[in-house]
């Protein structure tokens, strides 16, 4: 499954989350999704997963949704996500264009230059 990429500051996730569930594209990012937060959503009939820590789905909704919880995520397991975030770490976009000067595979150094641009771009 193709999966979108959004990112949003928690501001806004909430309003989404609160507002307009059919429009949730795929992947939010979020510096402070807590227990208060997924309770929250239980109480509202969604059915919130913690698929690895720091990443969350959300069921019960029309599209299928992930929350990413950028501050809790670990470097070594998630570097593609860690970049993405608006607060992104130097050594952590450092660690990603090594690990991505390594890909063989055709098309995955063209993903990881639009990963870099996003980040480029989120970070400016």
């Amino acid at each position: 499954m193709a999966m979108g990429l959004i990112y949003c500051d928690p501001i806004i996730i909430n309003f989404i989350l609160q507002n307009v569930r059919s429009d949730i594209t795929n992947i939010f990012e979020s510096k402070n999704f807590n227990v208060q937060k997924i309770s929250q959503l239980s109480k509202e009939g969604y059915i919130i997963k913690k698929q690895v820590p720091s990443i969350y789905y959300v069921n019960r909704l029309l599209v299928p949704t992930q929350i990413v919880v950028t501050n809790q995520l670990n470097s070594q397991n998630h570097e593609s996500l860690k970049v993405l975030s608006k607060s992104a770490q130097t050594d952590d976009i450092q660690r990603f264009t090594e690990l991505a000067s390594a890909f063989t595979e055709p098309g995955d150094k063209e993903k990881a230059d639009a990963v870099l641009q996003v980040s480029v771009a989120a970070n400016n």
